[in-house]
């Protein structure tokens, strides 16, 4: 959205003084109850927009207000507002009560009548020109300093931001962020965790997301011996952990488990007779080609040479007629893919050239000292946008491309 707004816009955001603004209602509390920790402030404040005013030398005229609605991807230009706004509402005395006959004096915020369609704000509504609300405006954070003309990256009128991989693009969009993200993180989290309609298929009947909550996988997980108390340990409750597997072993061993777990390890030695030597000679003589195939891949290598001798010999006698009988040369093929394919990643291991990412397109360079990916058309650097993989903004004048080794 800033990216690709026009040259002067991107000039005045990169260079000037950029002052952030939040519209919202009246709370009907008191001005020390707003600031308390039963405030409803955050309640009563439009989260679907943002009011940005910038001020600088680099941009004609030298202040302007842009009102910013990330929901739709809108920013409005507004040039009807005065130089500095009223801030903070009216504040007045008010009424409160003081116990069950007594009533006190109080300072509370009301808002003024102003250019802005509040519901805009509120319920991310297209914008109304011409239409006033009673809001309180407040500051969003502090201001972003601008740059003096000494400081700037290039001449005022020739000067090209790059507002992909600019840091102050960076800022705009984290102020923008944490004042219109909606204030509901356990359900915007509970919504984000919902599985798939595969998920959902694969899981049936459990498919409804309900069923195995935090709570329920607790009771769950409780309900098994030794397995709720380990858990309760694995999250920091060592106490209660501790606690269970008291009670579990305890359990265990009233009812018998001790006696049953001893009958158990009998049949079992009965069955499966071990003895104390950890590896049998059939073992090792069969495992031998598994283990050999798995930790040296290089092995057998001589055979499948030999082999292709043998298929040489053998393709001139099945093309004078004669019949052959394939055996186990079917696996050749395979198996001589396969020491081809270890032997180039060994290759490229050995030479410790980094493996191409599928991700990355364009050249690599620097940008207003920033690290950017940008590809060159007609003559000038684009940035590549990391999403869609496609060049995007305006071009980048001080692109420089890294040096390939």
């Amino acid at each position: 959205m800033i990216a690709n707004a026009p040259l002067e816009v991107r000039r005045a955001f990169e260079v000037g003084k950029l002052e952030f603004f939040t519209l919202r209602e009246e709370t009907g509390q008191p001005v020390e109850d707003e600031q308390g920790e039963h405030s409803k402030v955050q309640e009563k404040k439009g989260r679907h927009g943002l009011l940005m005013r910038y001020e600088t030398g680099a941009a004609t005229p030298r202040f302007g207000y842009y009102e910013v609605f990330p929901g739709s991807m809108k920013m409005i230009r507004r040039d009807d507002l005065s130089y500095r706004l009223g801030l903070n509402g009216v504040t007045q005395k008010g009424s409160v009560p003081y116990g069950p006959f007594a009533f006190v004096q109080r300072d509370f915020r009301h808002a003024k009548l102003e250019k802005f369609d509040f519901q805009a704000y509120s319920q991310g509504t297209e914008p109304r020109p011409g239409v006033e609300s009673r809001v309180i405006i407040e500051k969003a954070r502090e201001p972003l300093p601008g740059q003096v003309l000494s400081q700037w990256p290039g001449p005022a009128p020739v000067y090209v931001p790059n507002s992909w991989a600019s840091t102050r693009t960076r800022d705009i969009t984290r102020t923008v962020l944490d004042n219109t993200f909606e204030d509901k993180r356990e359900l915007l989290l509970e919504y984000a965790n919902q599985p798939t309609r595969l998920q959902k298929r694969r899981s049936y009947p459990f498919d409804s997301g309900k069923i195995l909550t935090q709570e329920n996988l607790r009771t769950v997980l409780s309900l098994i011996p030794f397995v709720g108390a380990v858990a309760d340990i694995a999250d920091g409750n060592i106490k209660d952990g501790l606690k269970g597997l008291l009670i579990d072993f305890a359990s265990f061993a009233a009812t018998g488990g001790l006696a049953a777990a001893r009958s158990f390890f009998k049949g079992i030695k009965a069955i499966v007779p071990y003895s104390g030597r950890a590896f049998g000679q059939g073992l090792m003589k069969e495992s031998g080609l598994l283990v050999r195939s798995m930790f040296n891949p290089l092995d057998g290598s001589v055979d499948v040479l030999k082999s292709a001798l043998k298929i040489t010999e053998r393709s001139k006698r099945v093309l004078s007629g004669e019949l052959m009988g394939v055996g186990s040369g079917i696996y050749l093929p395979t198996t001589a893919f396969e020491k081809c394919r270890w032997g180039l990643g060994a290759y490229e291991a050995l030479r410790g050239k980094p493996p191409a990412d599928p991700q990355r397109v364009g050249q690599l360079g620097v940008s207003q000292q920033c690290a950017v990916y940008a590809v060159n058309m007609n003559s000038k650097w684009y940035a590549i946008n990391p999403a869609t993989l496609k060049p995007t903004g305006a071009p980048l004048e001080d692109f420089t491309p890294e040096r390939q080794t």
